[in-house]
C-alpha cells in the first residue's frame, strides 16, 4: 500500500439498471487506511446476511458517493465548522451531518458509517463506526452489516488528493459512457464551481460552506446574497465571521464587521515600536510542530527572546496593557468571542465578549498573538476567535497560557511529579494565573501527574 488512504472502485456490468449514468458507474468499493503504525483498515469491510459471508468491498453505484463528495468539498476542506453538541438543535446537527457523512449520499449502494471532518490541530479525522455500535435502524433492514471501526488523522492533502482522484475517475467513466445523461453534465458543471477558482460562483459558494449552507440547496435570492458576501472579500472582519456564523443572522454579521472595519480605519496610526516589536519577532524563527499547545509554547519563547523576559517569569503587565487603540463597545455576534482587526499601519482595535466567563487577563493575551504573529502592521487583518470553530484558539490560548504559567516556573512547584486539584489551584494563586491555565500547562507538558482530590 503505497498511498496512506485508498479509494478504490472499479466497473462492472449492471444488468437491470436502466438509468445509463448508474449503470456505467456500478462497480465494486473498498476503502482502505494505513496508520502511523503500518496497519491496514478497511472502513469497508462487512458481512453479507444473504450468503453469510465477509468481504471488503462494498456494491452498487458510485454516482451518489462521487456527488456527496463534490457537494461537501467546501464543507470538509475549507471548513472548520464543530458539529453542534448533543444538546443544539437538531436541525444544525443534520446541516452539518450530510456533508461529513457519507451515508447522506443516498441509495446508491450500502456504505459505512464514516464522517470526515476538520481536527483541532491540522489535518482531518476519518472515524468510522461498525452497524453493531451505530445506526440500528439501518442494520434491521439492511442485507450487509459493516463490521470494523476506527479513527485515524490524516494530511488534509492526502484525503483531498485521494476524493479527487475518485471524483475524476466516475466523471471519466461518465464522459465515456453516459456523456449526454443530463445527470453527468450536472456532476461535471458542480465539480468546476468547487474546483476552479475562476468559476462565478467559487467565491460564493466558498461563501455559503464558512456558513454551513449547503450552495447546491439555495434559491436564486440566497444565492445573490451569498455573492454579494463574496464581493466584500476587501473586508476580513466579515470573511473571519462567516464560519462561527448562521445564515441566519448574516445581516447582523454584515453591520457588526462593517462598523468595527470602518472604527478600525479611523485609529491612530501604529506607533514605530508596534513595527519594530514585529520585525524583531519576524528575526527569531519558532520551531515548527503540529501540536497546537507546542505552536503556542514556541511563539511564547520567541516573543520572550525578541523583548528580553526570562523563561520563568510571567508575562509583566506593561507588555500587554495599552496594546489596543480603543476597546469596542459593542458585544460581537453569537458563537463569536473576540476579534482583533487592525488597518494598514494602524493601531489594531479590539471586541471582546465579556459574558463568555474568560478571565480578562487571559483573554487579552490570547488576543496579542494575532497581532505579534499575524502578517504584520503593513497589513490589513482581521482574526476572529471563536470556540465552534476547529483549531481556531488553540495556538493563541497555548501562546497566552505559556506567557501567563511559565513551563519553567511551574517545574519548581511540581518537584514531586504529583498534584491533586488543590496544588493546582493553590499554585495558580501564587503565580497569579488562572486556574484551568495552569492545569492545562502541567498537562499539556506532562510536568506532573494528576492526582484526583476527594
Amino acid at each position: 500500500m503505497d498511498r496512506p488512504l485508498i479509494l478504490r472502485w472499479e466497473p462492472l456490468d449492471a444488468p437491470g439498471v436502466e438509468e445509463k449514468a448508474e449503470a456505467c458507474t456500478w462497480g465494486r468499493l473498498e476503502m482502505r487506511i494505513q496508520s502511523e503504525d503500518g496497519r491496514h483498515h478497511v472502513p469497508t469491510r462487512l458481512f453479507d446476511l444473504r450468503v453469510s459471508a465477509l468481504r471488503d468491498a462494498a456494491y452498487g453505484t458510485v454516482l451518489p458517493l462521487a456527488e456527496w463528495m463534490v457537494h461537501s468539498w467546501t464543507h470538509v476542506f475549507d471548513s472548520k465548522r464543530k458539529r453542534p453538541g448533543e444538546t443544539g438543535p437538531d436541525g444544525q446537527c443534520y446541516e452539518w451531518d450530510r456533508v461529513h457523512a457519507v451515508r447522506y449520499s443516498g441509495d446508491g449502494m450500502a456504505l459505512p458509517d464514516l464522517r470526515v471532518a476538520a481536527r483541532e490541530e491540522e489535518g482531518l479525522d476519518i472515524e468510522w463506526r461498525s452497524d453493531a455500535d451505530s445506526d440500528a435502524d439501518r442494520a434491521s433492514f439492511d442485507p450487509v452489516r459493516f463490521v470494523t471501526h476506527g479513527r485515524l488523522q490524516l494530511p488534509a492533502a492526502v484525503v483531498e488528493q485521494e476524493f479527487a482522484l475518485f471524483v475524476d475517475s466516475v466523471l471519466q467513466r461518465l464522459r465515456e459512457y453516459a456523456v449526454d445523461d443530463a445527470r453527468a453534465r450536472q456532476l461535471a458543471e458542480d465539480w468546476r464551481v468547487v474546483r476552479d477558482s475562476r468559476h462565478s460562483d467559487f467565491a460564493a459558494q466558498r461563501c455559503g460552506a464558512l456558513l454551513g449552507v449547503l450552495w447546491w440547496d439555495t434559491d436564486p435570492e440566497e444565492r445573490e446574497h451569498l455573492r454579494r458576501l463574496a464581493d466584500q472579500a476587501d473586508n476580513p472582519v466579515l470573511q473571519g465571521c462567516l464560519e462561527p456564523g448562521c445564515f441566519g443572522a448574516i445581516g447582523e454579521i454584515e453591520e457588526f464587521a462593517a462598523s468595527l472595519w470602518n472604527e478600525s480605519e479611523e485609529t491612530n496610526r501604529a506607533p514605530a515600536r508596534w513595527a519594530d516589536l514585529w520585525a524583531d519577532l519576524r528575526s527569531v524563527t519558532p520551531a515548527a510542530n503540529g501540536e497546537p499547545w507546542h505552536a503556542g509554547w514556541s511563539s511564547a519563547e520567541t516573543y520572550r527572546r525578541a523583548v528580553g523576559i526570562r523563561g520563568d517569569k510571567v508575562l509583566p503587565a506593561k507588555h500587554w496593557i495599552g496594546a489596543w487603540a480603543s476597546l469596542s463597545q459593542s458585544q460581537p455576534p453569537a458563537g463569536i468571542d473576540a476579534v482583533v482587526a487592525w488597518r494598514s499601519g494602524h493601531r489594531p482595535i479590539r471586541v471582546c465578549d465579556s459574558s463568555r466567563g474568560m478571565g480578562e487577563r487571559f483573554a487579552k493575551v490570547r488576543d496579542l498573538y494575532p497581532i505579534l504573529f499575524g502578517p504584520g502592521p503593513g497589513e490589513d487583518y482581521a482574526f476572529v476567535f471563536s470556540r465552534q470553530v476547529a483549531g481556531r484558539n488553540s495556538v493563541a490560548n497555548a501562546f497566552a497560557a505559556e506567557l501567563l504559567a511559565p513551563v519553567a516556573l511551574l517545574k519548581s512547584h511540581v518537584a514531586s511529579g504529583v498534584v491533586g486539584l488543590h496544588d493546582v489551584a493553590e499554585i495558580a494563586g501564587r503565580i497569579r494565573a488562572p486556574i484551568q491555565c495552569v492545569l492545562h500547562q502541567i498537562q499539556n507538558h506532562r510536568l506532573a501527574v494528576l492526582r484526583h482530590d476527594y
